[in-house]
């Protein structure tokens, strides 16, 4: 759910540009070195005392540094959160923050300026001091109390963390403005993403054909909850971001005990340190165990004492793109930004904004000939921090769906359980109205179409206690709905395969919900594989050399274990087929290699073969397998081909950047399998930079059953050992017991810090 996966894609982008391009220039990357710092030292450098605190703070910590925070006062409580995300992720918040006032120019040089002029265009900052204004008073409270935590830490601390030494980043206090801004890149909309890519193509043959494909094949998407029954107006009223995960809420009615079951794998970019952070909190208001994204005071994914929550990315539509009429640019206003640019020449850009929002087509990455406006929901004064915070303290159903209502972005499908055994689906989004719904899917809209309207998430359907007795989400279409939510979602791969493994199993338990976690069954690849064994038959005629490849081809079980040879054959084969058949059905290269680095080449595929005469379907496949048989003989399994790296972004430095790899290993998985590892689409070895980062399943009939792991660590301080020493737990598919009850993580949790005045 980076929270969870379209907002960080930019952040993983620009942290990647930021480490391979520029830093290599920077004589602090040279002189720069991690020193190894002792876990008991790390917690000597925590400051205890002469703190603005009302009461004694209690900070439990387990042999994983994750911490458990026992406060007298939801403000104490927020101040120690504070204290706790600056002291284990100091250099990574502060990078966001970098990031959110688009200023990597000031970080990575001048060949970041394009990325700085897009960002200052958006404007994150555009809503922030209304979103203050029209703010709660509870919230208010919590995050100023963050605040004050993060900066008596910084206050104290004695030495910076090697980013912000390597990165040139100014060390100065946080404000709440910082946090909202934060908040809203990490609402980035997935839809952006797909605007920029069929920017590029507009000029290029074809390009309409393609883009109506490909919102064909994305409509093509299995809901997760029927809405048959919700047809009554007051019942069409509903509403929640990142991009990628699984998430499944099992009841009662399907569980093996006495409650519900819930289970999130939240999917992201994958370095060190995690992008998620694993805390416990039990203050008057707040008592709960969960993930939290660095910068965000609340917890995205974990539970509380009544109820559990996760969720997925919805890749709703936030963002229309509005092309202006001449009365449109008459109203145009004009400010004047500076971006500062390391090692170069300063920048001065010129910002046009209309009232539909910033000219966007004044960007060189999203150029055009017409002007475009570029209308995101995220410049709306929208409450996604109040949102969470008042999920985080639900006891029920209702409860939990109405702190959606002030929800804006980024979308997020928000799966509900409780310890009653009931479970729930809310749809945590504003989506914006247009005139015409048939307008929804246009790539630009007319302003004519525009209204300024919006259905609130309490206005959107919402499912609680399906039939079926559970509810699986995997960024699949949420339901159906007479307003289009999303342009595509991603293949039913991973949802599907969600309610096939609960058809199987008629009930589970916390066994069986790990085994799902760790599933590599491809329906989509063992569906291709299976259609061209069967066009295949028996006969067929290849060099001994390509005998091998296609044994293991035909025998594969679509698993993508990291001891499969047939997973290998697979991704050879497909490559070199590929190529052949959607060079027939597209019209550009530029276009075939889009398809290809998506999910949607294997329903073209499918379609193609229906098209194409058997003979000379065999032909193309003996001419694959004649053209891979020398790749696949390099490689003995799919992880000698798919390899994890375990690595700071730093590491991705030339020759600096080994100071900074942590580990390497063959991993199971594929793009479309539950345990996601997503890879380029080639037939050389490729590694792993995106997918399943971090698991959670929580036992409802017991406070303290609650599993969490993270693909890496808690300590981001570079060199320590608890940045990655949950690898091998990840490995080995186990994970650490956070218990809720403050007893029992007394007992288990050995380390106390007690925070005072």
């Amino acid at each position: 759910m980076k929270f969870l996966k379209s907002k960080m894609r930019a952040l993983i982008f620009v942290i990647k540009v930021i480490s391979l391009v520029f830093l290599l220039s920077s004589c602090t990357v040279l002189n720069n070195r991690p020193v190894f710092v002792q876990s008991t030292h790390r917690l000597d450098l925590f400051p205890t005392s002469g703190l603005p605190v009302e009461k004694p703070i209690s900070i439990y910590w387990n042999d994983f540094r994750v911490p458990f925070i026992e406060a007298q006062s939801d403000r104490d409580a927020a101040f120690a959160l504070g204290m706790v995300q600056a002291h284990l992720r100091l250099g990574q918040i502060e990078i966001f923050r970098m990031v959110s006032e688009a200023r990597l120019s000031e970080m990575a040089g001048p060949f970041a300026t394009d990325i700085d002029r897009a960002l200052r265009t958006i404007n994150f900052s555009k809503s922030v001091d209304e979103q203050i204004r029209t703010m709660d008073k509870k919230t208010r409270v919590w995050i100023e109390a963050f605040v004050d935590g993060i900066n008596a830490y910084k206050s104290r601390d004695r030495k910076r963390p090697i980013e912000m030494e390597v990165l040139n980043i100014p060390d100065r206090p946080w404000t709440v403005v910082d946090v909202l801004r934060v908040g809203r890149l990490a609402s980035v909309d997935i839809t952006w993403a797909f605007y920029l890519k069929f920017f590029q193509f507009k000029q290029k043959k074809g390009w309409e054909k393609a883009f109506k494909r490909y919102l064909e094949i994305g409509k093509n998407s299995t809901p997760s909850f029927s809405n048959d029954s919700l047809l009554s107006l007051e019942s069409l009223i509903m509403g929640f971001s990142k991009s990628g995960s699984n998430s499944l809420a099992v009841s009662k009615k399907r569980a093996k005990g006495s409650s519900a079951f819930m289970a999130n794998d939240p999917h992201l970019g994958i370095f060190a340190p995690n992008i998620w952070l694993l805390v416990g909190i039990k203050s008057p208001s707040y008592h709960m165990v969960g993930l939290m994204l660095p910068c965000l005071p609340f917890i995205g994914v974990g539970r509380n004492r009544d109820i559990a929550w996760g969720g997925t990315n919805m890749r709703t539509i936030s963002t229309h793109l509005f092309e202006l009429t001449k009365e449109d640019l008459k109203d145009v206003t004009t400010r004047k930004e500076k971006i500062k640019v390391r090692w170069w020449f300063d920048e001065e850009i010129e910002v046009r904004d209309s009232k539909y929002g910033p000219i966007i087509s004044d960007v060189p990455l999203f150029k055009s000939e017409k002007p475009i406006a570029f209308n995101w929901l995220g410049h709306q004064a929208t409450h996604e921090l109040s949102a969470f915070l008042k999920a985080n303290r639900s006891k029920n159903f209702k409860q939990f769906r109405s702190s959606f209502e002030e929800y804006g972005v980024s979308a997020q499908n928000m799966l509900y359980a409780d310890s009653k055994g009931n479970i729930g689906h809310v749809l945590a989004y504003r989506q914006p109205l247009l005139k015409n719904n048939d307008k929804q899917l246009k790539l630009v809209k007319p302003s004519s179409e525009f209204t300024g309207r919006y259905r609130k998430s309490t206005e959107l359907p919402h499912a609680y206690n399906p039939q079926s007795g559970f509810i699986a989400s995997a960024n699949n279409k949420p339901t159906e709905d007479k307003i289009p939510f999303a342009y595509t979602y991603s293949n039913n791969d991973r949802v599907e395969r969600l309610q096939e493994l609960m058809d199987q199993a008629g009930r589970v338990g916390l066994k069986e919900l790990k085994g799902f976690q760790q599933d590599v069954f491809s329906k989509s690849s063992f569906r291709i594989k299976e259609e061209l064994v069967r066009r295949v038959g028996e006969n067929i005629q290849v060099s001994d050399k390509a005998a091998g490849f296609w044994q293991a081809f035909r025998m594969w079980d679509g698993h993508y274990l990291k001891e499969s040879r047939g997973a290998v054959a697979f991704e050879i084969l497909s490559f070199h087929l590929v190529d052949s058949i959607l060079l027939e059905s597209l019209e550009s290269e530029e276009l075939k290699n889009f398809y290809k680095g998506s999910d949607y080449w294997k329903p073209i595929v499918l379609e193609e073969l229906k098209k194409i005469e058997p003979q000379l379907v065999k032909d193309k496949i003996v001419s694959a397998l004649e053209s891979g048989a020398e790749q696949f003989k390099k490689y003995k399994s799919w992880g000698e081909m798919h390899k994890q790296i375990f690595q700071h972004p730093l590491g991705f430095v030339p020759v600096v950047g080994e100071r900074y790899q942590l580990q390497e290993y063959e991993t199971s998985g594929g793009n479309d399998t539950l345990l996601k590892a997503a890879h380029r689409f080639s037939e050389e070895e490729t590694n792993v930079t995106y997918g399943a980062n971090a698991r959670h399943i929580s036992d409802m009939s017991d406070l303290n059953e609650n599993y969490f792991v993270l693909l890496g660590g808690q300590d981001g301080w570079l060199k320590n050992p608890h940045l990655d020493d949950q690898v091998d737990l990840w490995r080995k598919g186990q994970y650490m017991r956070i218990p809720l009850e403050i007893d029992r993580v007394k007992k288990g949790f050995k380390d106390h810090l007690l925070l005072k005045n």
